[in-house]
């Protein structure tokens, strides 16, 4: 049943796709409980549906992306964040994941989408409430595991060059939207390393950590202090990961310098309940 539903949204609601998804994001962030619980779930469902097949008279049809196409407005900044919170947590990561080789390869249209899914996915890292974070935090690191290890570098490079060199508690304080900026750079690198541990510790894990782990003992009160918390919780889950048992904690050892692990030993921070 779950396969049918799955297979027919994308044919029977790509006439009301936009309609539908804006309902389902304002049930989402109802009062009712039953229909904010339920809500979630349909939304996932409907994102990750299956392209549209082709016919004679329209041979690319799975391009079209109905429901891929309605959920991308939901993720404007302009959005009400509980709205916005529910279309990261169960739309973008099934969106992306389901139709992530036809947003590559089905044209500038589907690849501009995909890019601007990313985007507001990586923006949304340098919001306030903690809740839309997490959520775009799970959907950037899951995006990264998909890509190619050349893009990562370059996105690390990037990354790098935006956040700008660690800052200390000593240092001046700085304008709100540098800070927001900074935020936003510093949690996506955090995503790297989230992704580096679902991939395995791949080769390009050393760089991501000589790169994010610098900023575990950074920040003023604020966005920076956000941007600490985020890269010490990225190294704990990637070492509580790596160290689940002895045969992958040696391999990770293997592959990391020691220079590499003294980092992530250093500016792993302490587990905190009230942080």
């Amino acid at each position: 049943l779950h396969s049918s539903l799955n297979r027919m949204s994308s044919h029977h609601l790509q006439a009301s796709a936009d309609d539908w998804m804006q309902f389902i994001a304002a049930a989402a962030a109802h009062g009712d409980f039953e229909l904010r619980a339920i809500a979630p779930h349909a939304m996932s469902l409907c994102c990750c549906a299956h392209p549209v097949s082709p016919t004679l008279e329209e041979p690319k049809r799975w391009s079209k992306l109905p429901m891929v196409r309605a959920l991308q407005p939901l993720l404007c900044e302009g959005a009400i964040e509980k709205e916005l919170e529910k279309a990261f947590s169960a739309g973008l990561k099934p969106a992306i994941a389901a139709n992530f080789f036809i947003l590559l390869t089905g044209g500038d249209g589907s690849s501009g989408l995909y890019g601007a899914m990313s985007l507001a996915a990586e923006r949304a890292l340098g919001l306030a409430k903690p809740e839309i974070r997490t959520a775009a935090r799970s959907s950037v690191a899951s995006f990264l595991t998909l890509e190619a290890e050349a893009e990562l570098v370059v996105k690390l490079k990037n990354l790098k060059a935006l956040a700008g060199p660690a800052r200390k508690a000593t240092d001046a304080a700085v304008e709100a939207d540098e800070a927001v900026t900074f935020c936003r750079a510093v949690s996506a690198m955090a995503c790297l390393l989230l992704a580096a541990a679902d991939c395995g510790v791949p080769r390009w894990s050393g760089q991501a950590i000589q790169a994010v782990a610098p900023y575990g003992k950074t920040g003023r009160p604020g966005m920076q202090e956000l941007a600490r918390k985020e890269v010490q919780s990225a190294i704990q889950a990637f070492l509580k990961l790596q160290q689940s048992s002895q045969t992958s904690w040696t391999e990770c050892q293997q592959k990391l310098t020691a220079t590499q692990l003294d980092l992530l030993n250093d500016n792993k921070g302490k587990l905190s309940y009230f942080s």
